[in-house]
């Protein structure tokens, strides 16, 4: 995308679950602070003793569900020392990680409020 002109700071990546590990991966390898990075119930492999090298980069927002297994980010906010910021939000649904299944308001309207509030910064 940014080959093809779009400026880096109108890029989010954003996963959920398996697709979140995902998102901080490439935004580790792409190591670039103007991309932001939207984590969904994804810091379980993401903050795991396996991965301790993985670091984000740019603006960054994890939701989770407080049912769910997957918790905080916190220790890769810790760790991740070159982030603009860190922004986390808990959900509280009860639907353990399927309150990430379907899009519901609880996290879209504030990933939607988020994302807007970062691009072009």
């Amino acid at each position: 995308m940014v080959e093809k002109g779009v400026s880096a700071r109108n890029i989010t990546l954003v996963g959920f679950s398996r697709g979140s590990f995902i998102a901080g991966v490439a935004s580790d390898k792409l190591s670039d602070l103007e991309i932001n990075t939207v984590i969904l119930a994804g810091c379980g492999r993401l903050v795991s003793s396996k991965h301790t090298d993985i670091k984000v980069f740019g603006h960054v927002l994890s939701v989770y569900e407080r049912s769910d297994g997957p918790q905080s980010c916190a220790t890769l906010a810790k760790r991740s020392t070159q982030t603009r910021s860190f922004n986390e939000i808990m959900i509280d649904t009860g639907l353990e990680h399927g309150a990430f299944y379907k899009p519901m308001n609880e996290w879209v309207t504030p990933v939607k409020a988020w994302i807007k509030a970062h691009m072009g910064r």
